[in-house]
């Protein structure tokens, strides 16, 4: 409802008595249905890990700033979108056991697609490769999360 009067106010009301809003005020805006929420509380217990998709939209859309494509993804790869400066990856799986075994390695770096040639934004638990070899793969690295990862602590 809201969003059908904001359209109208953009566009114009014929019957209303003041002459802007007749002619309409311009502008634009974005209608967004939010997921489910991500709560840093229960990720540090390891109860309940985002799942890939959330995770990777909220990595995409806060790494970019750029609207998120869920429909671009494989997970076999790891691609997750296509920014106007990246090609985004995320190495992740809502499981500690894959948070605790996973890296980017040189064997990884080497296997990643090369996609539509920009430099590659990859997102994992942690990375076992100096500057040298992220520059020779046109690889810029991001830890996932540390909270996250910290989840994979043993509970005692």
């Amino acid at each position: 409802m809201t969003a059908e009067r904001i359209r109208r106010v953009i566009k114009g009301v014929p019957k209303a008595k003041d002459e802007a809003l007749q002619k309409g005020l311009g502008g634009s805006f974005s209608f967004i249905e939010v997921g489910r929420p991500m709560q840093l509380e229960t990720m540090l217990k390891a109860e309940k890990l985002p799942s890939y998709e959330d995770l990777a939209g909220y990595i995409f859309y806060t790494a970019t700033g750029e609207d998120f494509d869920s429909r671009q993804i494989n997970r076999k790869t790891g691609f997750i979108g296509e920014s106007a400066q990246y090609d985004v990856y995320l190495l992740y799986a809502p499981s500690l056991d894959y948070l605790k075994s996973t890296a980017l390695t040189l064997d990884v770096a080497r296997g990643l697609p090369k996609g539509s040639g920009k430099k590659r934004l990859v997102f994992a638990p942690t990375k076992y490769l100096d500057s040298i070899h992220l520059d020779e793969h046109s690889i810029e690295f991001c830890q996932l999360l540390f909270e996250i990862y910290k989840a994979a602590k043993p509970r005692r």
